[in-house]
């Protein structure tokens, strides 16, 4: 089985149990052909980009799972038959790429840790090389007679 990411935006003009209803229906539609949905996230209401179904908010929300290939097109069509669901988007997730991605994020990370011990050490030695260079001020104080 193939991993994939549902993430498809809901009409936010109608009551929260129905949005509850169309996520757990699409969760259905995975598990009965086949699939096994691995995460369910809940993105809430958001405005979106541009003016969809003349509506600029929705509910978003994301579904990584496994499935066959031939269970792509069942979920397609039973999202465009919704009315509910005004935009989808699945797409099939490379893990070598995001084993990349992570790796190179990762490598991205160590060498800005690196460049910031480099320069808070250099700025260290800045003032003391200016500490070092100011005269001593005497602090005796002369004897009045």
């Amino acid at each position: 089985m193939k991993k994939y990411e549902l993430l498809f935006l809901i009409d936010s003009s109608i009551e929260n149990e129905k949005i509850d209803e169309v996520v757990a229906k699409i969760s259905d539609v995975i598990k009965n052909n086949g699939g096994n949905v691995t995460e369910l996230n809940n993105w809430g209401k958001k405005k979106t980009a541009y003016e969809v179904n003349k509506k600029w908010e929705g509910f978003y929300s994301l579904i990584n799972f496994e499935a066959p290939a031939e269970l792509i097109k069942e979920l397609e069509r039973v999202m465009r038959i919704d009315e509910r669901v005004m935009k989808f988007l699945v797409v099939k997730v490379d893990e070598k790429k995001i084993a990349q991605a992570e790796f190179f994020a990762q490598k991205r990370k160590e060498r800005e840790a690196a460049r910031s011990a480099r320069f808070a050490a250099e700025r260290a030695a800045a003032e003391e090389a200016e500490k070092a260079s100011q005269p001593v001020e005497s602090t005796q104080t002369e004897v009045q007679e």
